[in-house]
């Protein structure tokens, strides 16, 4: 499966996570691997810890504006 990559919704232009689970800071390229949980994102000066599954969440999954969330169809059962 080719990685993909999408820009965390909140950190667009600074950070990107990939299909793999991997956190890419754009201006350095560094990546941060998928076998940690949490990650401390900042911006601005100020720096947000949060989990690398919920930033998953919010940059791979579509929700309609009732804020119900959209499953994608995907023949491949891969997410």
């Amino acid at each position: 499966m080719k990685e993909i990559w999408k820009n965390i919704p909140g950190y667009e232009g600074l950070y990107q996570i990939s299909s793999k689970k991997r956190i890419r800071n754009i201006k350095t390229g560094k990546c941060k691997t998928s076998n940690i949980s949490k990650v401390s994102l900042s911006k601005n000066g100020k720096s947000k810890s949060t989990t690398i599954k919920y930033l998953y969440k919010i940059s791979f999954r579509t929700f309609n504006n009732k804020n119900v969330y959209i499953r994608p169809f995907n023949l491949n059962n891969e997410e």
